[in-house]
């Protein structure tokens, strides 16, 4: 959609008309969030094992798996780097996938980070497994204050299908 703001009896800028097109209502296959558990073990660094399964799916696509920080009180922790602080590797169905992470390892300040897997084609949901690396607690927020232990950190999946809309 472009819109142009013109003053009245002005002619747009644009010398030419776009055709209209519908908004696009449904796809042909939804995005879903995913069901998780995410276990902690070790202490400095600390890892999380997320697991869950990817649906089945015909067009295959991309499960994001993505943690959130939270301080005790519930309100956004902000930590800057966190790329640097939040690292993980993938397996599908017991077999090493590469994995994409939203945010690098020189960000602004931000309470999260999250991974994309590419998801192939297929007729049955298939187990997944991501292990972070995190050693988040041995760095400090924006303001410079360390983190501690007190950070709570929330996890969620979703995938999203490849495809084109209806």
């Amino acid at each position: 959609m472009l819109l142009e703001a013109v003053p009245r009896g002005e002619a747009p800028s644009l010398s030419r008309a776009f055709r209209g097109e519908p908004i696009p209502t449904g796809f042909a296959e939804p995005s879903r969030a995913v069901a998780i558990t995410a276990e902690r073990a070790g202490a400095a660094p600390v890892t999380w094992t997320v697991r869950g399964e990817v649906p089945a799916t015909a067009a295959g696509g991309a499960l994001v798996v993505a943690v959130e920080l939270l301080q005790a009180d519930g309100q956004p922790f902000e930590a800057v780097n966190t790329g640097a602080f939040l690292t993980a590797s993938a397996a599908v169905a017991g077999a090493s996938v590469p994995v994409t992470p939203v945010l690098g390892a020189r960000t602004y300040p931000c309470a999260w980070q999250a991974w994309r897997l590419a998801v192939a084609p297929g007729a049955a949901a298939t187990p997944f497994e991501l292990r972070i690396a995190d050693t988040l607690d041995k760095t400090t927020d924006r303001h410079a204050t360390p983190c501690g232990e007190g950070i709570r950190r929330r996890f969620r999946a979703h995938f999203l299908p490849d495809g084109t809309p209806e």
